[in-house]
């Protein structure tokens, strides 16, 4: 049994006898793990708030293949105030939790995607209250880590002709080949799949020209859709994603 300290984001928490939690865990240096945070709901000056979103630091007993590894000493590195103090933001993050509890089953060391999930909270939290600045946030999370897996898009040309126009005139997702093609390609694609030109932007360059435009709520829900319908086809997430449709009732 090795004994180390480290930092995890609290993907999910369930509550386990009288005072202790069981957690499904993401580190850098484990990948996704699952742990016991023993007598942590006790009443008392010492104890800690334990909740799915948490960044934390702690230390943890680690024994290969027991099921549950043991938490101690923790401390919050970051509770993120600004995604538990409104909705949208934290049905923004459910989304990339679930997905990365559907895809993630292996433990094992991941410092890319942990530094991923880390910036992805972090740029929630910052982010204005303006609908198209956090849903972008989760775009870009979701292509990013879909490509991480080995399935990423490039978003830059058209898979067909090899036109280099899409960033500029926007164009259709193809979820089955990975890939863009253009509206003079595609004349009778559904409309589902399309992905506006400074959306195409974003998510190849993580910025935009002048900010996001104004883009209705039920817009907005397409092109989540459409992320995460590209990612659970590619990383064979059999079940509906119950964030997404708590997102969807918001509408």
């Amino acid at each position: 049994m090795s004994i180390e300290k480290t930092a995890s984001v609290i993907l999910s928490v369930l509550p386990y006898r009288e005072s202790s939690f069981i957690t499904n865990l993401f580190t850098s240096e484990y990948g996704r793990i699952s742990g016991i945070a023993k007598g942590i709901r006790r009443n008392t000056k010492q104890s800690v708030p334990f909740e799915r979103g948490f960044l934390i630091e702690h230390i943890i007993y680690v024994k290969p293949n027991r099921e549950l590894q043991i938490l101690a000493d923790i401390r919050i590195g970051n509770f993120f105030p600004s995604i538990r103090g409104n909705l949208e933001k934290t049905a923004l993050r459910d989304i990339a939790f679930e997905i990365l509890l559907s895809s993630v089953t292996l433990s094992g060391p991941h410092p890319e995607l942990f530094e991923l999930l880390s910036r992805f909270l972090f740029s929630l939290d910052e982010a204005r209250e303006i609908s198209e600045e956090q849903f972008s946030i989760l775009w870009k999370f979701i292509f990013d880590f879909t490509a991480m897996m080995g399935f990423g898009v490039d978003f830059g040309r058209c898979f067909k002709c090899d036109s280099k126009d899409i960033p500029s005139h926007g164009g259709f997702l193809m979820p089955q080949k990975g890939a863009m093609i253009c509206r003079k390609c595609a004349p009778q694609f559904s409309p589902s799949g399309w992905l506006p030109s400074e959306i195409v932007s974003y998510l190849s360059n993580g910025l935009f020209s002048s900010g996001p435009s104004r883009i209705s709520f039920p817009e907005l829900l397409r092109l989540t859709r459409l992320a995460v319908h590209y990612c659970r086809f590619h990383l064979d997430i059999r079940k509906e994603l119950k964030s997404l449709g708590f997102l969807q009732q918001m509408g």
